[in-house]
């Protein structure tokens, strides 16, 4: 193998990985998070906004669009206004996000979603979340700290 492949494979899974693992790392540190906050006796946020999906598949559907009638000129066949278009497989660069666009809008509605103008009133982070009174995940005696004696 000459450096100019393994230079190109490295890139590769350079390029191809990365994303990968940092996703994969987001996901399972978020986990670790609201596991321990649930431990501590914190009720944690919602995971679902309908809105933030909402708005999601909105844009998602507008850019399907967009990118639809970008690439509909590749199949155009002709000279000025007597030509006509042809439909390809390279539509489908532009269909697919506008399906999935649209699906996220539906289960988006489905699930209770509002289109709202403004932020959510759900504040984010810790200030957002409630203390138990009484968890189930409580410490066992045998687990807490022992004091010293006054």
């Amino acid at each position: 193998m000459d450096s100019n492949s393994t230079i190109a494979l490295v890139a590769v899974i350079c390029i191809m990985g990365l994303p990968i693992v940092a996703v994969i790392l987001f996901r399972m540190f978020s986990h670790r998070e609201r596991m321990e906050m649930i431990r501590h006796g914190y009720v944690p946020p919602l995971q679902y906004d309908g809105n933030l999906q909402l708005r999601r598949g909105i844009s998602v559907t507008f850019i399907g669009i967009a990118l639809t009638i970008g690439l509909a000129f590749i199949g155009y066949d002709g000279d000025g206004l007597g030509g006509h278009f042809i439909l390809g497989p390279w539509l489908l660069g532009g269909i697919i996000p506008t399906f999935v666009g649209i699906a996220q809008i539906v289960s988006s509605l489905v699930a209770g979603g509002r289109a709202t103008s403004g932020r959510s009133s759900t504040p984010f982070g810790p200030y957002g979340m409630e203390r138990r009174d009484s968890s189930p995940y409580e410490p066992r005696e045998s687990e807490s700290p022992k004091r010293p004696p006054v």
